[in-house]
């Protein structure tokens, strides 16, 4: 009987791969993802139409059902007070957060002052129909005011600011005190939705072992803070790429999400030579992870030359993809 029965588990396993090549495609863009092959159309179809952004309005249902994206980005050229009051810049920025469907963007190497520095980028993607909102953290970095600043969309996301807060010198452990940031989900019940904070950080060059060295203690004194919030997002300049990070952090639990590992998509300079920007998250703890993140390559995807690319920043946003609502599976590893 065990010949047939051979014979059956082969022809079943053929047929598992041959469906799955004939379905599905696995794509390297800005990140990797497995998904279904598009199906054929014939010339007297209609054509569906092409959409350069998301649309504004979400049904309740698909904010229930669906994702979020969250996004770093160091600026690089800092952004001051005359680039922000340049509409290239402003324009270029609006695009990267449209093109790449970031719910929330974090941004570092801004050193604007005054209270609502983000205004012109906030009226230009209110008249492109996106209600995005501000949050900023100044901290002083010697004789330069350096300033995280989180963006995140009205429609898909609530801030609870209140909570949010800047990391408390201890020592001058961090040159750049990283910005907490937190946030429900909109769509699901608010028991069930997605919670989370996130952690925009900035490793200083010159102390980057050390910085790093923290990330555990950090990751945990946030989780401990009082909130009861245990999903923690951390995302910005490490100075390191992923393998480094997770050595230096030396904590098993702690997760860089992009690897070196000779793979060019996951470089975050602009030119694709180094990686230096990452998305670290709780392996045990945030398990609503989808497995998709990457790097939005912005000077491809507007078709900039690499000197073009290079005067709005040197950096490209790193981002990571999570489920609305709480999630109860088993952690990544």
């Amino acid at each position: 009987m065990r010949k047939p029965v051979l014979f059956l588990a082969t022809a079943f396993s053929a047929a598992v791969v041959i469906f799955f090549i004939k379905h599905f495609e696995v794509r390297w863009g800005d990140g990797f993802e497995v998904r279904p092959r598009a199906v054929n159309v014939s010339a007297s179809s209609p054509r569906p139409a092409v959409l350069s952004a998301p649309p504004l309005t979400v049904a309740a249902s698909q904010l229930e059902a669906g994702t979020l994206r969250v996004a770093g980005l160091l600026l690089d050229p800092p952004f001051d007070a005359i680039r922000m009051q340049r509409q290239a810049d402003v324009a270029r920025l609006s695009e990267i957060i449209v093109r790449g469907r970031f719910d929330l963007l974090s941004l570092q190497g801004v050193v604007i002052d005054g209270p609502k520095p983000f205004v012109p980028l906030l009226d230009e993607l209110r008249q492109q129909g996106y209600e995005y909102e501000a949050i900023s953290g100044p901290v002083e970095t010697g004789h330069e005011l350096h300033r995280f600043v989180v963006l995140y969309n009205r429609k898909t996301l609530e801030a609870g600011h209140r909570e949010t807060y800047v990391v408390p010198h201890q020592g001058d452990v961090f040159r750049h005190p990283p910005l907490v940031t937190c946030f429900r989900a909109i769509g699901p019940p608010a028991d069930q939705a997605f919670t989370f904070s996130v952690v925009s950080a900035h490793v200083e060059a010159s102390r980057a072992e050390t910085e790093i060295a923290l990330l555990g203690p950090l990751f945990s004194s946030i989780q401990d803070d009082g909130r009861r919030e245990d999903d923690v997002l951390m995302v910005g300049n490490f100075q390191y790429g992923g393998t480094e990070i997770r050595r230096a952090a030396k904590s098993s639990r702690l997760v860089p999400l992009l690897r070196e590992e000779g793979q060019s998509l996951m470089m975050t300079s602009t030119d694709r030579s180094q990686q230096l920007d990452n998305f670290i998250i709780d392996s045990w703890a945030t398990t609503e992870f989808t497995g998709r993140f990457g790097v939005y390559d912005f000077m491809r995807e507007s078709n900039l030359r690499l000197d073009e690319a290079r005067k709005f920043s040197d950096r490209l946003p790193v981002w990571a993809e999570f489920q609305r609502r709480e999630a109860e599976i088993q952690p990544i590893q």
